[in-house]
């Protein structure tokens, strides 16, 4: 973790040096302490990627225009709210390896879009911050991309 501070600094000068050490010891007792309490399982199946590989682009691509249209509006100076929004989402059973990386990845990929952060999963629903309200419903409640 030190080497890789000092590539992204480019400076060996004492101060950066010590502020590398005090990033990589906390980093590794970060990674220490969640390998040690080894609470939570996960497992993937090769096919969900594909899932994402074709829904994920056009999704993304299509929100990064919303949000340039959001910086737009705000640049001519009208205000932005954004808004809370529940997505229907089948979570699956609390503690099987496969359901929890799933979630995962559902959690992952709806945020990675700019319009849009999970902000937990709230029974049968996510429960999700838009910086604009999307017009349509997913129709997959376990893939609601």
């Amino acid at each position: 973790m030190l080497l890789f501070w000092l590539l992204l600094v480019g400076s060996t000068d004492p101060i950066e040096l010590g502020s590398g050490v005090l990033a990589a010891a906390v980093a590794a007792t970060g990674l220490h302490l969640v390998r040690s309490s080894d609470r939570v399982e996960f497992a993937l199946r090769p096919r969900w990627l594909l899932i994402l590989l074709r829904r994920l682009p056009l999704h993304t691509l299509a929100d990064c225009g919303v949000v340039l249209g959001v910086v737009w509006t705000f640049a001519t100076g009208e205000r932005v709210r954004g808004s809370l929004r529940r997505i229907p989402f089948e979570p699956g059973p609390p503690n099987d390896a496969y359901t929890v990386g799933r979630r995962a990845l559902v959690v992952a990929a709806v945020s990675l879009a700019p319009n849009a952060v999970v902000v937990r999963i709230d029974g049968q629903d996510l429960l999700v911050h838009e910086l604009v309200p999307a017009h349509s419903e997913p129709t997959n409640s376990e893939w609601p991309l």
